[in-house]
């Protein structure tokens, strides 16, 4: 008959390879970057001074601190109040990137080409902060009728929209419910199996 001993390093042993296989999985959560900029000052056409740009990227994983480089999205979508540049009808884009040591864009370009216009250079959206030392900013649209709207050194925010939960999060979560009901199991059956004092 096995002493307590013996049970209670079976137990803690039993379900530690399901454990690893868990804790081996990792999975790099994506995080949408949202950006709002301000309304256009200077309009013609379709854009009215109550447009603006603004819009979300989804990136792999979390931009790095002190980053300053081109950056490639798993999806993104931007709007100008009048048009929607989406990464599925795209014929050019642009995402450049600088963060500060906490990992904030301090400074960005981003410019979307729409693969839907019928204009050269048109069906645009553009959005740019440039480094301390220029201290300029745009924010540029133009569709398909040669309409437009910016404005210029009135620059939007980028905050963290969300950070989805990753893929094997409630896997693991489930894992560990089974690990807890098997362990519980292997105590109710050992403390029946044991003599009565």
């Amino acid at each position: 008959m096995p002493s307590h001993l013996d049970r209670a390093v079976g137990a803690a042993t039993g379900p530690r390879p399901f454990a690893l296989i868990l804790f081996g999985t990792q999975a790099n959560a994506s995080t949408v970057y949202a950006y709002n900029g301000l309304p256009f000052t200077n309009v013609e056409g379709a854009y009215t001074d109550t447009n603006f740009v603004s819009g979300s990227v989804t990136l792999a994983s979390p931009l790095t601190i002190n980053l300053d480089q081109v950056v490639t999205p798993t999806a993104f979508s931007f709007s100008d109040g009048v048009q929607t540049i989406t990464s599925n009808a795209v014929s050019f884009d642009i995402f450049e990137f600088q963060t500060d040591f906490f990992g904030n864009i301090v400074t960005w370009n981003v410019f979307l080409q729409s693969s839907e216009c019928q204009v050269d250079f048109g069906c645009s959206i553009e959005t740019t902060l440039e480094p301390a030392e220029k201290n300029d900013s745009v924010n540029f649209a133009t569709n398909q009728s040669n309409s437009f709207g910016f404005n210029t050194n009135q620059p939007g925010q980028w905050t963290v929209a969300a950070t989805p939960l990753p893929g094997a999060l409630p896997l693991f979560a489930g894992g560990l419910s089974m690990i807890g009901l098997i362990a519980r199991r292997k105590r109710q059956k050992n403390a029946s199996a044991l003599p009565a004092i």
